[in-house]
């Protein structure tokens, strides 16, 4: 975080926030620092169906920039580690899989959710998202 000038960081929740605070503490990391709570968007996501996994850092920045409502949403890189080159082309050593603390159902959910509320011009550049997408359009006008 000491080469990272400028930045605005999102953190999740207030619990992360005392972490990234205490850190910034710890290790005398000085001078102004811009964050803000990602818990305060997406506010009407009620899916908590699986209370043991939280959204992912991508399905996150979904809902923030939903949120902001920009005329003109693209949307690249998320594959929901459905990608059939792997979670990084190349790469054999990174599992293609959630962490943990993350699941499929809870990402897509997130994911959904957040994209019923946008109302601008949408563009998804990615296979897998926007074929999640396009079916849970479908499922939802059936």
């Amino acid at each position: 975080m000491r080469k990272v000038h400028g930045a605005i960081f999102g953190i999740y929740g207030s619990s992360w926030e005392k972490v990234f605070m205490m850190q910034r503490a710890f290790k005398l990391h000085r001078g102004p620092v811009g964050y803000f709570l990602t818990d305060g968007f997406g506010k009407n996501q009620q899916n908590r169906d699986e209370k043991d996994h939280w959204p992912t850092a991508g399905a996150i920045m979904v809902s923030v920039a939903v949120d902001l409502q920009p005329e003109k949403l693209i949307i690249a890189g998320i594959d929901m580690f459905q990608h059939a080159q792997g979670t990084y082309p190349g790469d054999e050593s990174t599992p293609n899989d959630f962490a943990p603390a993350h699941s499929f159902n809870r990402d897509r959910a997130h994911v959904m959710n957040s994209l019923e509320r946008y109302n601008g011009e949408l563009v998804i550049i990615s296979d897998v998202l926007n074929r999640e997408w396009q079916a849970h359009k479908a499922l939802k006008s059936a």
